[in-house]
């Protein structure tokens, strides 16, 4: 639980020997990885501190008053074979809780004994979840454990809106279409209309493709990268409204031909207990720079 942080958001294993659920890179705020939420099929670890714990369940709720919903994924374990030899050396079971959600502890076998359930994280606009494990004797004296928070993300990005408009000297603008041919003095500037967002914004990349394998990265007249990360800023959710910049592809030295404004954004969730780069979108508008 202290690889939590009180708003959510996991951390990687700059912070412990490993992350529930899943592993992740070293943080690196500035490259985009960290502050993770979590999504898809998430498994939940835990250890017992009472004395002879009997049953166990874990549970979540959208609010820290509940109601609470008891996780009842069936999970597959083994165990060594007690007749062995002859083979297997393992026997494979699965532990199913009951209706009310309660494991029963003497099933835990060498899946490991902090491996509680997993969870399929719900699908849900809110996306601020939390979690409590509570653990009864044989008496059925029940133990809570603190309140976890974790964030959930099961969504993508939205798809990345583009528009490039032609700024003349004289200050006037007109739209360009796909396809369009720009040429040098009869147009100063390309101006780059962006929105792309994300509540767990991670990146986004604004890069010029095309030619013969030829990449550039995009950046405006005052020296800006129109790409960004978060870099730690959990409030920074990428390009949530238009947002304009001008760009001089002569001044950059793009060489004439035809290319791609590629726009691609991710977000920081680790999915299926797996970190990949998060969700993504991306969109795209061709243009001729002659």
């Amino acid at each position: 639980t202290s690889q939590f942080t009180p708003s959510g958001p996991g951390t990687g294993l700059a912070s412990g020997p490993s992350f529930p659920p899943g592993p992740t890179p070293v943080d690196n705020p500035a490259g985009g990885v960290g502050d993770h939420p979590i999504g898809g099929l998430s498994n939940i670890k835990g250890v017992f501190v009472i004395a002879a714990p009997f049953q166990y369940k874990v549970e979540y709720a959208t609010n820290t008053a509940g109601p609470w919903t008891p996780i009842k994924t069936p999970v597959n374990d083994y165990r060594f074979n007690p007749g062995f030899p002859p083979p297997p050396i393992f026997l494979y079971y699965t532990r199913i809780p009951d209706v009310n959600g309660w494991y029963n502890v003497a099933d835990m076998g060498l899946d490991g004994p902090d491996y509680l359930t997993d969870w399929q994280t719900p699908a849900a606009v809110n996306d601020q979840y939390y979690l409590k494990l509570t653990v009864r004797n044989a008496a059925l004296t029940e133990f809570e454990s603190p309140i976890v928070p974790v964030r959930v993300d099961n969504t993508a990005p939205t798809k990345p809106v583009i528009k490039l408009q032609l700024q003349t000297p004289d200050g006037k603008r007109r739209t360009l279409g796909c396809c369009e041919t720009v040429e040098q003095g009869k147009g100063n500037l390309v101006i780059i209309s962006l929105q792309a967002s994300d509540a767990n914004f991670s990146q986004i990349t604004v890069n010029l493709l095309g030619g013969c394998g030829a990449s550039y990265s995009i950046v405006d007249t005052g020296g800006t990268s129109l790409s960004k990360t978060y870099n730690g800023d959990i409030t920074d959710t990428g390009y949530p409204v238009p947002t304009e910049f001008a760009w001089n592809p002569w001044a950059a030295g793009i060489s004439p031909c035809c290319y791609l404004i590629d726009v691609r954004i991710y977000d920081r969730a680790v999915v299926d207990d797996y970190w990949s780069g998060g969700h993504a979108n991306e969109n795209w508008q061709s243009i001729t720079i002659a």
